[in-house]
């Protein structure tokens, strides 16, 4: 599968597929502005001069004028591939997001499915998921990123589009319509852009939690069995290593997670096993997203009796609130 990095203009983008902060729609300079209130690209009269043979499919509606996907047949190809089309200040760019190599019958670009802008770091982002048909059985969804530069215009987000923290492809329908699944492009990307923020530990993909204004990310030193928990609420993430909820054992591996809401305040909890016997690491987030560790919390409830799964633990909490 061929990425090409490539850069457009797409300023004042809100999603109505996906979550967009304020910030997305007023950080845009005067220039970029202009854009936005640009013509919209001719994406049949690019494609005719390409040879490019357009194809017929429904594709999420992208707000800014100025942007358009196109889904096609190139020249020589017989299976079909899809990129974005965008009027900048420099004339009309093309993203391509995904094509065949020459006179391979797979993979196959079927539909631009969803869209959502989000922001990490004051960075902003947009991610677009397609439909691949990559043999003739198998369906997946897949995502593409940009990230704005200073100057407005998006640039092809290599540290997400190349990222191999996510290993399991996520499977679409192949006899049935997809439902936009854009929000789970952004929870990826969230958690893709945390998981080196513990040096030597590895990132548990499967144990990661992204909200509206607050995400949850548990690493684990296998050799020397040790795990830390991290909460990002927008600022310096924390991180609490589990010795906090077990005292001097250790932490074999992470059983689950999950997280409970209660009076505006948000509790992480992952169930881990020791050496002795199974531990509770929880992490809140309070209003104004202040994070601490509530261990006195979580050392009163593994007093109550045996954790044997993350059900419990949750009841135990919910009655202690």
């Amino acid at each position: 599968m061929k990425k090409l990095l490539s850069v457009f203009a797409l300023v004042g983008f809100v999603a109505t597929h996906g979550a967009c902060s304020a910030s997305d729609a007023s950080s845009g300079t005067a220039a970029s502005r202009t854009l936005k209130d640009a013509s919209a690209p001719d994406v049949s009269k690019y494609a005719a001069q390409q040879g490019w043979t357009s194809v017929k499919a429904s594709t999420v509606p992208l707000p800014s004028n100025d942007i358009a996907p196109v889904l096609y047949t190139a020249k020589g190809d017989s299976v079909p591939s899809c990129g974005l089309l965008a009027r900048t200040a420099a004339g009309t760019e093309f993203i391509e997001m995904m094509s065949p190599e020459k006179g391979a019958g797979f993979p196959q670009c079927l539909v631009i499915n969803d869209a959502a802008a989000f922001e990490v770091r004051n960075r902003q982002y947009l991610v677009i998921e397609y439909i691949v048909r990559d043999t003739v059985e198998d369906f997946y969804r897949q995502y593409f990123y940009l990230h704005r530069d200073p100057a407005g215009r998006y640039i092809a987000d290599s540290e997400l589009n190349d990222a191999v923290v996510w290993t399991d492809p996520l499977p679409a329908s192949r006899d049935s319509v997809n439902a936009p699944r854009a929000q789970e492009g952004i929870r990826r990307a969230k958690g893709t852009l945390l998981s080196k923020a513990v040096p030597g530990m590895r990132f548990l993909g499967r144990e990661f939690m992204s909200g509206k204004s607050s995400s949850f990310a548990a690493f684990h030193d296998k050799a020397n069995e040790k795990c830390v928990f991290l909460v990002d609420a927008g600022a310096k993430p924390a991180t609490y290593g589990h010795e906090l909820f077990a005292k001097e054992d250790k932490c074999e591996s992470v059983l689950a997670s999950g997280k409970l809401e209660n009076a505006g305040k948000t509790y992480y909890l992952a169930l881990f096993k020791g050496a002795v016997r199974n531990h509770l690491g929880i992490v809140s987030v309070a209003p104004g997203n202040a994070i601490a560790a509530e261990t006195s919390l979580a050392l009163a409830i593994e007093k109550k009796g045996t954790l044997a799964d993350l059900k419990t633990a949750k009841e135990r909490l919910k009655s202690s609130l």
